[in-house]
């Protein structure tokens, strides 16, 4: 009687090796679509402490904010500026999701990128550390 033959070792290697380049793949895919179905940068980021929780997370100096959690801005009038309360709302974000993450766009050398960052307490001002102007 005959049996099956084993998978080899080579093949199944090779199969574990391909899923997880498919699986790598998606994940890209799928943070460069989040990235770019937000609208406008519509703050920046002028000033970050050394330490602070949103510089340790991956926020940068110069760093033009598109989205911070669900709050976004910039696709009903292109010609306009951002309204006050949408920085409120950024900022309220932050306090709301302490020691959780937010999910932030930015935008940095021409491309967006999503930064995942904890609202926490630590040495400093704020749960995060950084000052943002509205542009």
């Amino acid at each position: 009687m005959k049996g099956v033959a084993a998978p080899t070792p080579t093949a199944n290697a090779a199969q574990t090796t391909n899923a997880a380049q498919t699986a790598n793949a998606a994940q890209t895919a799928n943070a460069a679509q989040t990235a770019n179905d937000v609208g406008r940068a519509f703050m920046v980021i002028d000033e970050i402490m050394d330490g602070c929780p949103g510089e340790v997370d991956g926020l940068r100096l110069g760093d033009r904010v598109c989205a911070v959690g669900n709050v976004t801005w910039g696709f009903e009038d292109p010609s306009s500026s951002p309204p006050p309360e949408v920085l409120r709302n950024a900022t309220q974000t932050f306090a709301e999701n302490e020691n959780d993450v937010v999910r932030v766009v930015v935008l940095r050398r021409g491309e967006r990128v999503v930064v995942e960052v904890t609202p926490r307490a630590w040495s400093g001002r704020g749960l995060v550390g950084c000052h943002m102007r509205s542009l």
